[in-house]
């Protein structure tokens, strides 16, 4: 067990974090998203903000005993998929805190009036972040279970998300605050267009992570998607609303660049783009009766899939015969949370 520092509250009958200056944050919040701004207002926002940060560094401090780590030590660690051991996974949340408090002190520092409005959600999504981390030391250092967090963010993009990461991305050379850095940020756009495709077909399929048997993520387990699509496509399992072929020529174009650097025409990216926005907006919009006769509505492309549990099987053994071995490991989605595909029959 470790230092026992954090306390808990009951709010309505829901157990959390005893964090006032969180509390006290959350009400400016408020007064922020209903546009109650004032230069004195941001003062005071600035300074709860830091208060909030500073308290959290004092507070990994004192669970850590002010101990300081190597950054061999942090890299082995904080970067790791997974933790074979129950002291591994102990470490990896102790080197996560500290790591996380370096950047609690980065952002005390960077932090002003001048730039809150632009940092405003950068510092939710941390917060969020840091708090979980302390949820998580409360259970497993603690003995503190059932901890409700305060707010929080999904722990993924989904599509709709990266799309528009996609799309913003090429857009920021060309707004008048463009600069010299930020044109140059526009052509990794391109990294986005082609994670984009990868994860839109891993999530069509409907699988998270695909692990060897020393439960390491396969290389390449996403790029497997859409071989794998155009594979069931043939066979009548999946039905597409769109020109795969059109797509597969974006995906191998935009994984040139990553792996080239070739700088393309910002005309390519556009087209690039404008291309995979419109398949992935290929729906007639009407709700579709999903395997358990429930109607089913979805923010993307109208892509069907019949026979699913056969289609998961097929996958399976796609990955043996490519010689990953009989102890490959699917990690699939809950076939009612699939983001990107209508499960028409099992």
């Amino acid at each position: 067990m470790g230092k026992n520092v954090l306390n808990t509250v009951s709010v309505f009958g829901v157990k959390m974090l005893d964090i006032p200056l969180l509390n006290k944050l959350q009400q400016y919040e408020i007064d922020f998203s209903k546009k109650r701004i004032s230069p004195l207002f941001l003062d005071e926002y600035v300074e709860v903000v830091k208060e909030l940060l500073n308290w959290y560094s004092s507070t990994v401090a004192s669970i850590l005993n002010n101990k300081r780590y190597k950054d061999s030590n942090l890299c082995d660690f904080v970067f790791k998929e997974s933790c074979k051991s129950e002291l591994d996974y102990n470490n990896a949340i102790k080197m996560h805190l500290f790591v996380s408090s370096e950047y609690a002190v980065f952002l005390t520092k960077t932090l002003n009036v001048s730039n809150v409005v632009s940092l405003r959600e950068k510092i939710q999504f941390a917060i969020d972040d840091f708090e979980s981390l302390l949820i998580e030391y409360a259970c497993v250092f603690e003995n503190k279970n059932g901890i409700t967090p305060h707010g929080g963010r999904k722990g993924r993009f989904c599509l709709i998300n990266m799309r528009d990461c996609m799309e913003k991305l090429f857009m920021l050379g060309h707004y008048q605050y463009s600069s010299n850095i930020i044109n140059d940020m526009s052509f990794y756009s391109i990294f986005s267009i082609r994670q984009f495709i990868e994860s839109w077909g891993k999530r069509i399929i409907g699988y998270e992570m695909i692990y060897d048997q020393n439960d390491q993520p396969i290389k390449k387990f996403t790029q497997i998607g859409w071989d794998f699509i155009s594979e069931q496509v043939k066979k009548g399992n999946i039905k597409l609303p769109f020109n795969l072929d059109q797509l597969m020529h974006i995906y191998r174009w935009s994984n040139i660049f990553t792996h080239m650097t070739h700088l393309y025409a910002a005309y390519m990216q556009f087209y690039a783009i404008t291309m995979v926005e419109k398949m992935f907006a290929t729906s007639d919009g009407i709700p579709k009766k999903i395997y358990n006769n429930r109607l089913q509505t979805k923010a993307c492309a109208d892509v069907l899939i019949y026979n699913y549990n056969q289609v998961k099987q097929d996958l399976e053994d796609s990955l043996k015969e490519k010689n990953f071995g009989n102890s490959v490991k699917i990690v699939w989605t809950d076939v009612d949370k699939n983001e990107a595909a209508y499960i028409m029959t099992l």
